[in-house]
């Protein structure tokens, strides 16, 4: 099964890629997560950085399933400081799900991430000399407070 899903992953579909991505917890109960996360590290990293903004915001829109399958250890290791480069998006879209996605992935992952990797990414981005970028995180109070 893992070669099968290796070769799933190398596709060159990132459709085919974000459905196996969308499926991941399923996939995860069939193979196992620590061999499918190593496999599927190296596909979210080419899709976060892909042109179509619609990909990255699906990337995005997929971390709280693999947090929730990870646990908070793994999930930081693997996804953590990609997950949160996309609040550095030039997409406001993509911003904008990641931020509300900040919301469930503190509840999945706990206090001690937010606190210790949430946290300190969020505050840099209060006067990031990008306008745009720093708008968008104005509305975390509103967004983490419904």
């Amino acid at each position: 099964m893992v070669p099968l899903v290796g070769n799933l992953i190398r596709n060159s579909s990132a459709e085919i890629r974000l459905a196996l991505l969308k499926n991941f917890e399923e996939l995860r109960k069939v193979v196992g997560s620590d061999e499918v996360a190593e496999h599927l590290a190296e596909t979210i990293r080419q899709l976060v950085a892909d042109k179509r903004w619609r990909i990255r915001m699906n990337i995005v829109d997929y971390a709280p399933i693999m947090a929730r399958v990870l646990g908070p250890k793994a999930f930081q290791e693997q996804f953590g400081e990609l997950y949160l480069s996309c609040l550095n998006d030039s997409v406001f879209a993509v911003r904008e799900v990641t931020i509300k996605n900040i919301k469930e992935l503190v509840l999945i992952l706990g206090p001690e991430w937010t606190e210790k990797y949430a946290m300190p990414k969020l505050m840099s981005y209060q006067t990031h000399s990008n306008y745009p970028v720093s708008y968008t995180h104005l509305t975390l109070p509103t967004i983490c407070s419904v």
